[in-house]
């Protein structure tokens, strides 16, 4: 604590880590706080029980205390870790927002034809009978990849299955290139997480979340992930910051440059868009046990709804029909890319997205198209393949 004998509010830390037993507090450390975080809060929710029995007073008793729930929230830039073989600090975080990780692979290629390779299809590698998952908008070499079966081979054919894409490999697969996340419906991890303010600690363990993502092109700012924790409300201590963090030193890419496409329409010269935003609308609900001192085991993510919108200038219906893919159930892939450096690519894919509402505003008397959408999963067969991201 300060001299001072205030709390600042800059001297933040948050600390996360996966639980090895669901709703068991872990004891974090300072690996675990190597996040650079904004705009971190705690919240904390306790229910109560009026006692007023039938007396000769109007006057209530002391109340009794129930279920005690404990909110953390934060954001950080949506970035790498510098390094492909390395996962980024927030792994966890999303993790515990129901994302599964996996490791990606590359493999060179020769100019691929009736491109590009869309992100999140699945790939056929044509000789040695290889399968792999498309990772980013791949429009040359090399192929970035998460490999499902198989083992690619060098001088055979690999073609995309929605795209009709291919190629020709020139080398044999190359690991450790790169982390995916996909959507996990089965149990994501829960996590212990705390914010650290100044000499008090707040902490909620048996936590899972929500996450979000926003860019502004606008004022050069990067690309952030919004990130909103609940579990069970483990106290609040007198404990200092941790000491010995080391902090990410990657500078993010900025929201410009990205290469934003919806419905195969590229939002550049034409229908041209400055924000962004995308929820995954997760249903957090409460594990209620009366075995549990707080109340409550740990959270539970029941249903998730992803959605978001964007701003592009109104365009001719010859060029893009805003409406009319709305009032027709169009779907189509979304896709953009983050940076450009090894470690510090970040690669965003949704190939099944689908116009919600299309609102007309004015910006400094340019028609504007507020588009609303909403991910979905390509077909009734498969699952968990709303939304791919990817670092690279």
């Amino acid at each position: 604590m300060s001299s001072c004998d205030v709390l600042n509010t800059k001297s933040t830390q948050i600390a996360l880590a996966e639980e090895i037993t669901e709703g068991t507090a872990e004891s974090l450390s300072a690996s675990d706080a190597t996040m650079t975080v904004y705009d971190p809060n705690f919240s904390l929710d306790v229910t109560r029980f009026t006692r007023n029995p039938a007396r000769a007073s109007l006057s209530k008793l002391p109340s009794t205390v129930g279920r005690q729930i404990g909110t953390i929230t934060f954001a950080v830039d949506l970035m790498g870790s510098g390094d492909v073989g390395t996962e980024p600090s927030w792994d966890s975080s999303l993790r515990a927002c129901g994302f599964q990780t996996n490791t990606v692979s590359s493999i060179t290629i020769g100019s691929v034809t009736g491109g590009p390779f869309e992100p999140g299809e699945t790939v056929d590698f044509g000789t040695s009978g290889a399968v792999g998952r498309v990772c980013g908008e791949v429009s040359s070499s090399p192929l970035t990849f998460v490999l499902i079966s198989g083992t690619p081979q060098s001088a055979e054919t690999v073609t995309g299955a929605t795209s009709s894409a291919s190629a020709t490999t020139s080398g044999t697969e190359t690991t450790d290139q790169g982390f995916e996340w996909l959507p996990d419906s089965s149990c994501p991890p829960s996590v212990t997480v705390a914010q650290y303010v100044d000499g008090v600690r707040h902490l909620v363990y048996g936590a899972r979340g929500n996450v979000s993502w926003s860019g502004n092109s606008a004022d050069g700012s990067p690309a952030r992930m919004a990130f909103s924790f609940t579990g069970v409300y483990g106290g609040t201590t007198d404990t200092a910051l941790l000491s010995g963090v080391t902090y990410e030193s990657v500078v993010p890419p900025s929201f410009i440059d990205v290469g934003f496409s919806m419905h195969e329409f590229g939002m550049t010269t034409s229908g041209c868009f400055s924000n962004f935003s995308l929820d995954m609308s997760n249903t957090l609900t409460q594990r209620e046990s009366a075995n549990s001192t707080k109340g409550v085991l740990s959270t539970f993510i029941g249903d998730r709804e992803p959605a978001g919108n964007i701003d592009p200038e109104m365009v001719l219906v010859a060029d893009h029909d805003f409406y009319g893919r709305l009032v027709g159930g169009t779907t189509g892939r979304m896709a953009f890319t983050l940076g450009s450096s090894a470690g510090n690519t970040i690669t965003v894919g949704a190939p099944t997205a689908q116009y919600a509402n299309v609102q007309g505003s004015d910006r400094g008397g340019i028609v504007v198209a507020g588009l609303d959408f909403e991910l979905k999963s390509a077909t009734v067969a498969t699952t968990d393949d709303e939304l791919q991201i990817c670092m690279l």
